[in-house]
């Protein structure tokens, strides 16, 4: 019930500083453009938007949690999980609801709205597995069969 928090923050800078790494986006975008200019531009507009989306989505789930977290009446409890190294008489661990997310989508929020985020997560989705696919083409056509450019007949040449 008292995980060590030494072992989360160590795993926080880890992913933090690695989980980017192949950043697949990142280098389809830069492969793409034209020069420096332009995918510095491309990439300060993916930044702004970035922030732009993902402010209001993490507010979703803190939203959630404040609806269906420990202090909500559909909280749930696990008796007496406390750490015999506290030497507490007794306590209970909250065990989080799985579905909390769509049930508040579902219930909690306007119907067009819980409906248009149910698609954005799937539509997410998509986006990530096509990115992915998109990236690992980029990388593979332009540095391990080496086709910089493509002329008009649409055959490929070297540089």
């Amino acid at each position: 019930p008292f995980p060590n928090a030494v072992v989360f923050n160590w795993a926080t800078i880890f992913v933090l500083a690695f989980g980017n790494l192949g950043a697949l986006d990142f280098q389809a975008r830069n492969m793409a453009a034209k020069n420096g200019k332009h995918a510095t531009i491309a990439n300060a507009i993916a930044g702004s938007l970035t922030f732009l989306v993902g402010i209001p989505c993490s507010y979703l789930g803190a939203v959630t949690r404040v609806h269906y977290g420990p202090d909500s009446p559909y909280a749930v409890f696990e008796a007496d999980t406390c750490s015999r190294m506290l030497d507490l008489p007794q306590c209970a661990m909250w065990v989080p609801e799985a579905n909390a997310f769509m049930h508040y989508l579902t219930h909690n929020v306007p119907a067009f709205l819980g409906a248009w985020c149910m698609i954005a997560i799937v539509a997410a989705s998509m986006s990530t597995s096509d990115g992915a696919i998109l990236a690992i083409a980029t990388v593979i056509t332009r540095n391990i069969l080496n086709i910089k450019d493509v002329d008009s007949s649409g055959s490929g040449g070297g540089d």
